[in-house]
């Protein structure tokens, strides 16, 4: 998580030289993780204690080799420690006004604010910005910049997260508001084809929660949601069990045998999973341009789209489903507001029965899933 907070202000590495020294126990263990962290010449204006607060104040280390510059005007450390690893374990640390600027000076990056609780920082081998974010429990980022030598620009509004780690079960709270790129971000034909669909960038929310536990590979993934002004918002519930640590490890790998795969997809069950989108303009769009391509009115579209969606259908061989799932698609495209799949089995169903029903018996899956499609 904490390379997703300054993803968008990533350094190259570079080697590291003696930081001047404050005078300050924990000041001086935080100029120590900036140079760990592959910074040079770090230093501070001033250093102060208010309380149990440890506040360090105009923070500046350049980056070898790069011409850029790192500040951060203040750096608030709220009842911190530097322990026997030289690490400093801290009940808060706040980041404010934090840029990144280039040999000319002009800002590169910047964050407004950056707020950590339950901080451990320094002496974890992280390289660049990465490391002087460390290990925490919650972390939350308020109005960051980030600009590429070509001038394109991507926005974050706030960024926070949640992580726990209880009992041997994992869980994450994630929220990002007001994500914002530059379409000149997106390769061709993508780019072009966002242009002509009338947007000129894109604007994303997301929200994601879940949690994980790896002996016994329960997993739950619960109001989570993506969002895009302009398009619609893509909801997703879902939940597992036997997606222990050691079956993921091998899916992930890839480099399975037959007999490998067949247990692993043996081992992992589905719970239940709904599907939601909901339009905000990207259907309208998409028709109205699909009928300009082939000259065709929006209705002699939706006509075609419905036609081919009626042939994987077919497949099936469940006229019932198939007519239940084209009247929602029909209905949605004649009036693009909230279309959903459902999956809602009465016992949990193994991954290795979906994947066995849709290769030898696609009639089996609606009624096995429990598969439902509905409009609203």
């Amino acid at each position: 998580m904490r390379i997703i907070a300054f993803a968008m202000l990533l350094l190259a590495a570079g080697p590291a030289s003696a930081f001047e020294s404050t005078g300050n126990a924990v000041a001086d263990a935080f100029l120590r993780s900036a140079e760990q962290a592959g910074f040079a010449d770090a230093r501070a204006g001033s250093v102060s204690r208010d309380g149990g607060t440890t506040v360090v104040a105009d923070v500046a280390a350049g980056r070898p080799g790069e011409g850029r510059t790192l500040t951060v005007a203040v750096v608030r450390m709220d009842g911190a420690l530097v322990n026997a690893d030289n690490q400093i374990v801290a009940d808060t640390i706040i980041y404010e006004d934090v840029k990144i600027t280039d040999e000319a000076g002009r800002p590169a990056s910047s964050i407004g604010s950056l707020t950590l609780s339950d901080a451990r920082l320094g002496g974890d081998g992280e390289d660049g910005v990465t490391g002087l974010v460390g290990d925490f429990r919650t972390i939350v980022v308020n109005d960051v910049t980030a600009r590429s030598d070509a001038g394109q620009e991507v926005r974050l509004a706030r960024f926070d997260a949640e992580l726990a780690d209880q009992n041997g079960v994992s869980g994450a709270d994630i929220t990002v508001e007001d994500l914002v790129f530059d379409l000149s971000l997106f390769e061709e034909p993508t780019a072009n084809s966002l242009r002509d669909l009338g947007y000129d960038g894109l604007a994303v929310d997301l929200t994601a929660a879940g949690e994980w536990e790896a002996a016994s590979g329960r997993a739950v993934l619960s109001g989570s949601s993506l969002s895009v002004d302009g398009m619609g918002t893509l909801s997703l519930e879902a939940g597992a069990s036997g997606l222990t640590s050691q079956t993921y490890d091998t899916l992930r790998t890839g480099n399975l045998d037959f007999a490998s795969l067949l247990n692993a997809l043996g081992s992992v069950s589905l719970s239940g999973v709904t599907l939601r989108f909901t339009d905000a303009g990207l259907t309208d769009r998409l028709l109205d341009r699909f009928g300009e391509q082939a000259g065709l009115s929006r209705e002699a579209i939706s006509t075609r789209i419905l036609a081919a969606l009626s042939q994987p259908l077919g497949l099936v061989g469940d006229p019932a489903f198939s007519e239940k799932v084209v009247g929602a698609a029909r209905s949605f495209l004649a009036d693009p507001s909230t279309l959903t799949v459902r999956a809602m089995p009465n016992e949990a169903i193994s991954a290795l029965q979906v994947v066995g029903a849709a290769m030898l018996n696609p009639r089996l899956l609606p009624s096995l899933l429990a598969l439902e499609v509905t409009y609203q």
